[in-house]
C-alpha cells in the first residue's frame, strides 16, 4: 500500500483525481455567484470616504489579507478589484493607503501565478513611494518584489531587491519592516543560500515580530525554524508554536496543517502512536473551518494520507485502507476545486466587467426605488410629478432610440463604402500584378539567355501566386478568408497552361474545404509556387510522366501541407542545409 519510509512534512501538490457530478458543479457555481452578488450588492454601502482615512483603508486591507490567507483566489480578486474601483471613483489615487492596498493586491496576483502583473504592480508602488518619500511602503514593496522572484526561482534578482529593501530600512530606521525583511531573507537562504544564515534570520524574524507586533513575521519565523530544524523535537516545538499562533488568529486550517507537519516528523522517526495523536488533533481543528475550499481539502487529504501511513506501519491494514480511500476522495475534491478555480480565473475578467455594469445598474435602480417610496408617501401632487417624469423618460428613450438607429444606418453606410473601397484596392493590386507578370513574360520571351528567361519565369510565377490571392479577395468580398482549394486549383491550372506538353504532367490535388487568412495564404502560395517550379525543372525524367501530389488537410487544431513528386529526389538528404539555391532558401525562410 505504502512503500515509502520518509514522509514529506510540506504541502503536497496532489494531481490526478477529478470529480464528476452535476450537483457538485452546480453547488460550486451557486456559491461563487452568491459571493459575487454579495460583494457587489454591499459595495455601494462600503462608504469609502473621499479622503485618505487610514483606519478605513486598514479595514479593507485586513479583509483582503483574510481572503488571501484562506487561499480563496476568486474572492480575493473580486474584493480587491471592487475596492480599487471605489478608490478610483472617489479619486483617492494619491493616498498612501491606496498603495498599501495595491501591495496586498500584488500578493493576490502572485497567488494567481500572474507574476508579470505582480512585478509591474510592485514596480509601480516602488516608483510612486520613492517620489512621495513613503519609505516604509517603499521598503515593503522591495521585499514583496523579492518574494515574487523567489516564486520564480530567480535568486539573484531576489537578493538584489532584498538588498535595496535593507538599504531603505537602514537609512530610515524602519524596525518593524526589518522584521518582514528578516523573514524573507531567511526564506531566501533556506532555498538558495546558507542554512545557518536562514536560522539566524528566522530567529530575528520572531524576535522583532514580537517586539514590534508584526504577527506574520512571528508565525512565519516559527514555520521557518520548524522546517530548518535538524532535530525532530526542535522541529516539532516550533511547529507547535506556529500552530498556537494560527489558533489565536482563528485560522484552524493552517493550524491543522502545522499539526500534520508535526505528525510527519513523528512518522519519520517511527513514532506512529504519537503521530496518530497529533493527526487526530489536526482532524479536530478541521471540523468547523471558516470555508471549505481547495486549500482545506488539500490539508484534509494530507491528513488522511498520513493516517493511512501511520496505520499501515502499525500493522492495522483495515484502518490504513479506510484512510487511503478518504485520502483519494478528498484529493479528488481538492483537484475539483482547483480545476473550477482555474476556469473561474480564466473567465474572471469578463465576469467582473459584467458585474460592474450590473452594479451600476443596481445603483441607479436603488435611487429610483428610493424616490418611488418618497413619492408613494406623498399626496397626488407627487404622483402627478412622478407621472410627468415617467413620460419624460419615455420621450428620452424614444429620442435615444431614434439617435441610435440613425447612427447605425450611418455606420452601415460607412462599412459598405469601406468594403467597396477595399474591394477596389484588391482589384487594382491584382491588375497591377498582372501587368507586372505580363512585362516579365514579355521580357522573358525576348530574352536570349535561357538562364535569365527561367529566372524571369520563376519571378512571374511567384507574382502570379500573390495576384491570385488578391483576385480571390476581390471576387469573394470576404477579406478575412480565402478558399484554399479554389486557390490551388487556379494556380495549378496556370502552371499547366504554361507547359507545352500538358499530357506529360499529372497534378493530383487532395485539398479539404479550408479557408485561411491573408497572412497564412501568402507564404503558403509562394512556397507552393516555388515547389511546383522546382519539380517542373528538376523532377522530370524521360521515361515517365511527372506526377505532383499536393495534400492539405486539418489535423486537430493545425493544418497539414504535404507536397511530393515522383522525381529522382536528392541523393544525400543531409546536404540539404548546405545547398545555397535561392529557391530552397526562400522555402526555408517562409516555412
Amino acid at each position: 500500500m505504502h512503500n515509502k519510509k520518509k514522509y514529506n512534512i510540506q504541502n503536497k501538490n496532489l494531481k490526478g483525481f477529478y470529480l464528476n457530478g452535476d450537483n457538485k458543479t452546480f453547488r460550486f457555481w451557486v456559491k461563487r455567484i452568491f459571493l459575487l452578488l454579495n460583494l457587489f450588492f454591499l459595495l455601494p454601502h462600503i462608504g469609502l470616504s473621499a479622503n485618505c482615512n487610514s483606519k478605513e483603508f486598514d479595514k479593507y486591507i485586513n479583509k483582503l489579507q483574510n481572503y488571501i490567507h484562506s487561499n480563496d483566489l476568486v474572492a480575493s480578486i473580486t474584493y480587491s478589484d471592487s475596492i480599487l474601483y471605489e478608490i478610483k471613483k472617489n479619486d483617492l489615487n494619491d493616498c498612501e493607503q491606496t498603495y498599501w492596498f495595491l501591495l496586498a493586491k500584488g500578493e493576490v496576483l502572485e497567488l494567481s501565478k500572474k507574476f508579470e502583473g505582480a512585478i509591474e504592480n510592485y514596480q509601480k508602488i516602488i516608483k510612486i513611494s520613492e517620489e512621495k518619500k513613503w519609505w516604509k511602503l517603499n521598503a515593503q514593496a522591495y521585499i514583496s518584489l523579492g518574494r515574487t522572484y523567489e516564486y520564480l526561482s530567480l535568486p539573484k534578482d531576489e537578493l538584489r531587491y532584498l538588498k535595496k529593501a535593507l538599504q531603505v530600512i537602514s537609512i530610515n530606521k524602519l524596525d518593524s519592516i526589518y522584521a518582514r525583511y528578516c523573514t524573507r531573507y531567511s526564506s531566501y537562504h533556506r532555498l538558495f543560500g546558507s542554512q545557518d544564515s536562514a536560522k539566524i534570520y528566522a530567529i530575528k524574524s520572531i524576535k522583532l515580530g514580537k517586539k514590534y507586533n508584526v504577527i506574520r513575521s512571528v508565525y512565519d519565523g516559527y514555520l521557518l525554524r520548524g522546517i530548518l530544524a535538524s532535530q525532530p523535537d526542535t522541529s516539532i516545538y516550533y511547529f507547535k508554536k506556529a500552530t498556537h499562533l494560527y489558533l489565536i488568529k482563528g485560522d484552524s486550517v493552517r493550524a491543522a496543517q502545522q499539526t500534520i507537519n508535526i505528525a510527519g516528523n513523528l512518522l519519520n522517526n517511527r513514532k506512529y502512536s504519537d503521530a496518530l495523536k497529533y493527526l487526530n488533533q489536526a482532524q479536530n481543528y478541521l471540523i468547523h473551518p471558516k470555508s471549505k475550499n481547495k486549500f482545506y481539502y488539500y490539508v484534509l487529504s494530507n491528513l488522511y494520507e498520513k493516517k493511512s501511513i501511520a496505520y499501515e506501519e502499525s500493522g492495522n491494514i483495515d484502518s490504513a485502507y479506510y484512510f487511503l480511500k478518504l485520502f483519494k476522495k478528498n484529493t479528488e475534491k481538492a483537484e475539483w476545486y482547483a480545476n473550477n478555480e482555474k476556469v473561474k480565473l480564466i473567465t474572471f475578467d469578463f465576469e467582473i466587467e459584467k458585474e460592474k455594469d450590473r452594479r451600476k445598474y443596481l445603483e441607479k435602480l436603488s435611487t429610483v426605488m428610493m424616490w418611488g417610496l418618497i413619492v408613494m408617501s406623498l399626496v397626488g401632487v407627487f404622483l402627478i410629478f412622478l407621472f410627468y417624469k415617467h413620460l419624460k423618460g419615455i420621450r428620452e428613450i424614444k429620442k435615444q432610440s431614434k439617435t441610435i438607429h440613425l447612427q447605425k444606418e450611418k455606420l452601415e453606410e460607412l462599412l459598405n463604402k469601406q468594403t467597396i473601397l477595399l474591394s477596389e484596392v484588391h482589384h487594382r493590386v491584382k491588375n497591377n500584378l498582372q501587368l507586372v507578370i505580363s512585362l516579365l513574360f514579355l521580357k522573358s520571351k525576348n530574352s536570349r539567355s535561357t538562364k535569365f528567361k527561367n529566372y524571369l519565369d520563376d519571378i512571374a510565377m511567384k507574382v502570379y501566386s500573390i495576384s491570385l490571392i488578391h483576385e480571390q479577395l476581390y471576387s469573394s468580398n470576404d477579406f478575412d478568408k480565402i478558399n484554399i482549394k479554389l486557390y490551388f486549383e487556379k494556380m495549378v491550372n496556370y502552371f499547366k497552361e504554361l507547359e507545352k506538353n500538358k499530357e506529360l504532367i499529372d497534378i493530383d490535388l487532395n485539398i479539404e474545404e479550408i479557408c485561411l487568412n491573408l497572412e497564412t495564404i501568402m507564404p503558403l502560395g509562394l512556397i507552393s509556387s516555388e515547389l511546383i517550379s522546382n519539380s517542373l525543372k528538376y523532377a522530370r525524367t524521360s521515361d515517365k510522366i511527372l506526377k505532383l501530389n499536393i495534400n492539405i488537410y486539418k489535423l486537430d487544431n493545425k493544418y497539414v501541407f504535404k507536397y511530393s513528386d515522383n522525381g529522382p529526389g536528392i541523393a544525400d538528404i543531409e546536404k540539404m542545409d548546405k545547398i545555397s539555391k535561392m529557391g530552397l532558401k526562400l522555402i526555408k525562410s517562409l516555412v
